[in-house]
């Protein structure tokens, strides 16, 4: 199970409402204001 890159909490990707995609890897939020910009934190 994927993991939010924020909090560190796992996120259900089957049911997660907020992705982001970099560099052809997805990230996924459990939040839409823990989403910001991947691209700074990778």
């Amino acid at each position: 199970m994927p993991k939010d890159p924020v909090c560190n909490m796992d996120v259900d990707e089957t049911t997660a409402k907020y992705i982001s995609e970099y560099k052809e890897k997805k990230y996924f939020f459990l939040r839409s204001w823990l989403q910001g910009d991947v691209r700074q934190r990778s």
